[in-house]
């Protein structure tokens, strides 16, 4: 969709379709901006104008949808309630439910998903913008937990409205 969501002037990036097909949402940083979440619409055999998305109100990128569509999960850098950053950028993934009125106003995801930043870190440790399933049960997520050297690959799995502690997926980049 050259000039729609793909355009000369912005930076487009992590597009995420809904289970239809119909709509998709996508990253877009303008020029000295911080990236917000677009949506457009398949509408009449072209995708049309899109619009900054309602709930993208901070620097907010890596939309994901379950492919049930009822989770929309995406990384933001706007303040987890009663638990501030002290690093120097934190970015954690926030998690909306599809209701019959919509979209749920964001949460972000418990900790050990989601983890601020302790003085003097810095990015990338304890930082998340990216959780996705293929199942809509099983989980996936990177991150550098604190006091590790790189960044992994992690699993969760989501019953019941909980997230399971997070496990290390090993064997592919060691």
């Amino acid at each position: 969709a050259k000039g729609i969501i793909s355009t000369e002037e912005n930076s487009e990036f992590s597009l995420m379709f809904t289970p239809d097909g119909r709509k998709v949402y996508f990253s877009r940083r303008a020029p000295n901006e911080k990236q917000k979440i677009y949506e457009t619409k398949f509408q009449n055999g072209q995708w049309i104008k899109p619009i900054q998305s309602e709930f993208s109100t901070d620097r907010d990128e890596t939309p994901s949808i379950t492919p049930d569509g009822k989770l929309f999960f995406f990384g933001s850098e706007r303040a987890i309630p009663n638990k501030p950053n002290q690093g120097n950028f934190d970015m954690n993934v926030w998690m909306m439910n599809k209701t019959n009125n919509g979209l749920t106003n964001p949460e972000p995801l418990p900790f050990p998903i989601n983890d601020v930043q302790v003085e003097g870190e810095e990015w990338p440790s304890s930082n998340n913008n990216f959780l996705f399933s293929i199942d809509n049960r099983t989980f996936y997520f990177t991150t550098m937990t604190r006091g590790s050297k790189s960044i992994k690959l992690y699993t969760t799995i989501y019953s019941n409205g909980e997230f399971s502690e997070p496990i290390e997926v090993g064997g592919l980049f060691d």
